[in-house]
This record gives C-alpha cells, structure tokens and sequence, in this order.
C-alpha cells in the first residue's frame, strides 16, 4: 500500500460514495461537496473507532494473559503494557480568535459558502 493518499477528484469521491458509503449514484448526484466532505470525514471517525475497540480487547486480552503468568509484584495494568496513542489528553494548539476567523474565511471560499457546518 502506498504512503501517498490518493488525488482528491470527482471520480474519487463517486468512487468513495458508491463503493464504500453504498450510496447510490442519485443520492451521490444531489450532494452538495461539503456533504460529501461530511460523509468522508464520518466514515474516518467511524473505522477509527472500529480499530480503537479492537486495540482495547486485544490489549485487554494480552493484559490478562500476561498477568497470569507473573508474580503479584510484576503485573501490569492494560495502559502499563501497552500504552496506546489515544491513552493521553492531547492538549488544543492554542489559536487566536483571528487565525480561527482566517481559517473560517478560507474554508468558506473554498466551499463557495456550500457548506451547513457554519457557526
């Protein structure tokens, strides 16, 4: 599998909606891009969530499993053994009001205002 995320066009976005999301190719015709975007970016959020549970019982499993096998004093707690990336609070890079405004300002000039996402 390549490191390089494929080229964002409209073929890969039908491609996307019909093959991965089941969307039919009328449903995905009446999209607007931003609702599109949404779907993307909800689909991600969803399989991350998929591999989150996954890691936890295996990490579970293989707490359990060693733990067993150790004296009382050298067991370990699941997040000792395995520490996993989403374990600690990842703290907010700090942003002022105006480089949020800027952001905002681009991400609507981009989506030509299409967008329902806004404040």
């Amino acid at each position: 599998m390549s490191d390089v995320a494929p080229e964002f066009t409209w073929h890969y976005m039908r491609r996307f909606a019909l093959g991965v999301l089941s969307y039919d190719a009328d449903r995905f015709g009446r999209m607007r891009v931003c609702d599109m975007l949404d779907a993307i970016v909800g689909y991600k959020n969803a399989e991350f969530e998929k591999i989150k549970n996954q890691a936890h019982i295996i990490r579970t499993a293989t707490a359990l499993l060693w733990n067993i096998q150790v004296d009382k004093g050298s067991r370990l707690k699941e997040d000792e053994l395995w520490p996993l990336p989403w374990d600690k609070k990842v703290e907010p890079i700090p942003m002022s009001e105006e480089e949020r405004q800027k952001i905002i300002e681009f991400q609507t000039k981009l989506l030509n205002g299409n967008c329902n996402n806004q404040p």
